[in-house]
């Protein structure tokens, strides 16, 4: 079981060399039937974005890695921070809504997470480290607008990353954004195993568990999304499609219950993982009345 061990925390935790196809049997299964829209909506995003001028950032983390970001300046006091999702990167995920805040007359940062895209690392961590890499790019436009807001924005393990973070103290944030979120590390192993071979390899996971404590000094329970979240200090929107399998829609309505600040909850019908963006209107309009609110 070691072994074994070893290799699911190794498959799990290493950055990623492999592509992830949009057309795959997995891709449906994982994302939902509309992930090759979302795929496509990306693409389009991404052009008229990196149409815009802009400059490369970055910043060292507290273990000494370089971590790139880009820089969208609207000439605006407020700024939006992106967090991308799993196995993924920051123009992948974020580049539709980075797109669209900026048309809303936001600056926008877009980053690239510990172990993926241009960013240095080999391990990711499930948003426990990528949140405190979240506060040093909070530290890092405070120190240049300091009489500035800041909104956070993050799907899926972006998602889970700012709801870790919300229970810190951040500089000039105002108001956070998580899109299809899971509530622990441990449940959405188990969640993602079920629906890749059709049950929950405890003893196996639990194995895994021991090399992530080991390697990165985490493990799957103490520290959880959920756990940040019921101590969150900001203005908080949930949002999540119904038609999630990779991450259950109950997560959203379980992190809004805990939530003791301001909130809003919204659902979805009809859109799977990380794609309840392709809404439109439906999507942009709540979440720009939500994060207005505060970023004033």
């Amino acid at each position: 079981m070691g072994l074994l061990g070893k290799a699911l925390f190794d498959f799990t935790f290493k950055r990623s060399q492999a592509e992830f196809k949009d057309d795959s049997k997995m891709a449906e299964k994982l994302m939902g039937k509309k992930f090759p829209l979302l795929c496509e909506n990306t693409i389009k995003c991404r052009e008229l974005l990196l149409a815009i001028p802009h400059k490369e950032v970055e910043i060292k983390t507290t273990d000494g890695l370089t971590l790139k970001g880009w820089f969208f300046d609207n000439n605006s006091n407020n700024t939006i921070i992106f967090v991308h999702g799993y196995n993924s990167v920051g123009f992948r995920d974020n580049a539709g809504h980075g797109y669209y805040f900026f048309k809303h007359g936001y600056n926008v940062l877009i980053t690239d997470n510990r172990a993926s895209g241009e960013s240095e690392g080999t391990y990711l961590s499930f948003g426990i480290k990528e949140s405190e890499d979240t506060v040093l790019w909070v530290k890092y436009i405070a120190d240049r607008y300091p009489n500035g807001n800041i909104a956070l924005h993050g799907t899926s393990l972006g998602g889970a990353t700012v709801c870790f973070a919300s229970e810190k103290e951040m500089p000039n944030v105002k108001v956070i954004v998580e899109d299809c979120s899971f509530t622990s590390i441990l449940e959405e192993f188990y969640c993602v195993t079920k629906l890749v071979v059709g049950f929950r390899p405890k003893l196996l996971i639990k194995s895994s568990e021991k090399y992530a404590r080991k390697i990165l000094g985490i493990d799957y329970t103490s520290l959880s999304p959920l756990k940040s979240v019921a101590n969150a200090k900001y203005p908080m929107m949930f949002l999540h499609g119904k038609d999630d399998a990779f991450i259950p829609c109950e997560s959203a309505q379980i992190l809004y219950d805990a939530c003791p600040t301001e909130k809003e909850i919204i659902l979805f019908d009809d859109f799977g993982h990380a794609g309840s963006q392709l809404a439109g209107d439906n999507y942009y309009t709540p979440v720009f009345e939500f994060v207005d609110k505060y970023c004033k």
